[in-house]
């Protein structure tokens, strides 16, 4: 039977263990019928419109949302070139590489609301023997491990 939801807050305080019919009578008192109008039925017609029956017979039609697409949408794409990384912990990771290529790239990069960008670029791991003075003049220490060494 249904009843109102001070008198079902006893059921659970802390501790309580609910009976059967009590646990009955917050099932049948879950949703108050008479408490406001509810969702009965939801159906997607030809049109990819939602159509939202109620309990009370109206409906009313939520419209599909329009495939908008900016026509001034423009795709770029920036070759970065060759990047050359280290799997090492001490040299520049493959993320690090990449976004360092891009922080590098003379004029900056300046992306507009508008635009996407496409990053085209090649991997190259950087091992031991692939360190040449050009890398080591650049006035950042590198350091090798075990694994550099080993590759």
């Amino acid at each position: 039977m249904k009843q109102p939801k001070e008198v079902l807050k006893t059921y659970f305080e802390t501790g309580d263990k609910p009976t059967e019919q009590q646990f009955s009578d917050f099932i049948d008192s879950y949703h108050h019928v008479d408490s406001g109008v509810i969702v009965t039925n939801v159906v997607v017609d030809r049109l990819g419109n939602q159509v939202i029956s109620l309990s009370n017979g109206s409906s009313f039609t939520i419209p599909k949302p329009s495939d908008h697409t900016d026509q001034n949408n423009t795709i770029r794409v920036v070759n970065l070139g060759v990047i050359r990384y280290s799997r090492s912990r001490l040299l520049p990771t493959e993320e690090d590489a990449i976004v360092d290529a891009i922080n590098k790239l003379a004029p900056p990069l300046v992306v507009s609301d508008n635009e996407q960008v496409i990053f085209e670029f090649d991997l190259q791991t950087i091992t031991a023997i692939d360190i040449s003075d050009e890398i080591l003049n650049e006035n950042e220490p590198i350091m090798l491990t075990d694994e550099d060494i080993r590759s």
